[in-house]
């Protein structure tokens, strides 16, 4: 069993793609997924699967929402292990420590496009903030260094410099998914 986490793009934010987490949960336990629950409000779920092939399991998870919920919302889908690594890699740990609010990680949907970090770099040079690609280029660490409500720097600009959608979690919410993950695994050992 492998334990993930799907992270939606766009959920109950700014009162679109409305979907409560108790449909979101039943959702994903008829698509046969075990152990799953939510944090918070924007669709972040935690679950097992017998499933190895996550980008088969991502479509799986994307196609029955469709089917549900009526409209589509791209999904992130990252193992425990995956998330591990992306909480490991953090370029800002220094930054975070001060002030995790301050510092997202936007997980890519997709590939990016060839021509993304010379992209990334253009945009970083434009303000405060600070942008790095992960290593294997499916995560963007960025660190807003004047906060965030302040920041020029949206996500549409950075969906375009990568050239895929991407959702984003701020360094706390991923704080406390490690956490519950590292629960589970405890819980499971004993």
């Amino acid at each position: 069993m492998t334990s993930y986490v799907a992270f939606f793009r766009a959920l109950n934010v700014g009162g679109h793609g409305v979907v409560s987490m108790p449909a979101l949960r039943r959702m994903h336990e008829a698509l046969g997924l075990q152990a799953v629950s939510t944090y918070i409000q924007t669709g972040n779920v935690l679950f097992t699967s017998d499933e190895g092939d996550a980008l088969s399991l991502a479509r799986q998870i994307e196609e029955r929402f469709l089917q549900e919920f009526g409209f589509a919302s791209r999904v992130a889908l990252r193992s425990a292990a995956d998330l591990e690594e992306t909480m490991r890699a953090n370029p800002f740990l220094r930054e975070a420590e001060q002030a995790p609010e301050r510092l997202v990680v936007l997980f890519l949907v997709a590939t990016p496009l060839p021509e993304a970090n010379t992209a990334l770099q253009g945009l970083a040079t434009a303000g405060p903030e600070q942008l790095q690609l992960s290593a294997r280029g499916q995560e963007l660490y960025v660190w807003y260094a004047g906060g965030i409500g302040r920041s020029k720097l949206t996500t549409l600009a950075l969906e375009r410099a990568l050239g895929c959608p991407v959702t984003g979690r701020s360094w706390k919410t991923l704080l406390q998914i490690e956490q519950l993950l590292q629960q589970r695994q405890e819980s499971e050992r004993a």
